[in-house]
C-alpha cells in the first residue's frame, strides 16, 4: 500500500496540500495519564472580571468558563489544553503536507494505514516527517513515499490514521491574548445571561474586543 510516486501519476492530487477536516479526529480513549491539564485562566479570574464576590454560584461560573474555553477554542482552532488524537484520512499521496488541527502539534506518534487484512499497520518513521508551528502544523512524506489506495474511488475513509499530540502543555505557553479573550467570554457569559438585544430582533455582536484579541491567532481551514 505505501511506495514512491512522482508527479507523473498523481498530478492533479499529489500538488496540493491536505487539511484534515475537524470531524475526521477522534480523541484517545482513556486520556493518556501523561498529558498535561491545563486550565487557561480560574475561576477565580472570572469572579474578579465579573466583580463577583462569593461563593453562591460557583458551579455555574465553572459552566461558563468551560463554555468560554470551548468557544475560544471553537473560534481560533487551538486546543488550550493537550490532547492525544487520531486523524483519518483516505489517502496521503507524496509531495502533501497534510495539516492537522488542534493548533501546534507537540508530537506525531505514528503514521500508520490499513493493510490487505484490515489491520492497521505502522509506517516507518524514515517516511514521514512533522512540522510544528503555532498556526498551523503538518506532516509529510519524505522521499517521494505515499499511501495510495488501490483506487481513487476506495471507500475508506479511514485508511490512514496519524496519531499526534497538540494543544498547549501549560498555562504559560497559551498566549496571553487567548487567554484574555476566554476570561472576558467567560465573563461576559455570566454578565448577560440571556441574549443581548441592541434593538427588538437584533442581538448584539460578541464582545468586540475579544474577537480582536482571538483574530490573530484564527487558524484558516478550507471549508
Amino acid at each position: 500500500m505505501s511506495g514512491a510516486h512522482g508527479y507523473g501519476h498523481y498530478p492533479a492530487y499529489s500538488r496540493q496540500d491536505a487539511y484534515v477536516p475537524y470531524n475526521a479526529v477522534v480523541e484517545v480513549s482513556p486520556r493518556p495519564a501523561d498529558l498535561a491539564e491545563v486550565e487557561p485562566v480560574t475561576r477565580d479570574h472570572v469572579k474578579s472580571q465579573a466583580r463577583v464576590d462569593t461563593d453562591a454560584e460557583d458551579d455555574l461560573i465553572d459552566l461558563y468558563l468551560a463554555a468560554a474555553v470551548a468557544g475560544v477554542e471553537q473560534a481560533t482552532g487551538h486546543w488550550m489544553g493537550q490532547r492525544a488524537v487520531q486523524a483519518y484520512m483516505s489517502a496521503f499521496p507524496a509531495w502533501v503536507s497534510v495539516y492537522l488541527p488542534g493548533g501546534f502539534v507537540q508530537e506525531v506518534s505514528e503514521v500508520a494505514y490499513r493493510n490487505e487484512n484490515g489491520d492497521y499497520e505502522t509506517l516507518d518513521a524514515a517516511n514521514w516527517e512533522a512540522q510544528a508551528f503555532q498556526l498551523r502544523s503538518s506532516v509529510r512524506m519524505t522521499g517521494g513515499a505515499s499511501i495510495l489506495p488501490r483506487s481513487h474511488y476506495n471507500e475508506d475513509r479511514q485508511a490512514v490514521r496519524i496519531s499526534y499530540t497538540a494543544g498547549y502543555a501549560s498555562v504559560g505557553a497559551i498566549p496571553v491574548a487567548l487567554r484574555q479573550a476566554t476570561l472576558m467570554v467567560a465573563a461576559e457569559l455570566y454578565n448577560e445571561r440571556e441574549a443581548h438585544r441592541t434593538q427588538p430582533g437584533v442581538i448584539a455582536i460578541p464582545n468586540p474586543a475579544a474577537q480582536m484579541l482571538m483574530s490573530g491567532y484564527k487558524i484558516r481551514w478550507p471549508s
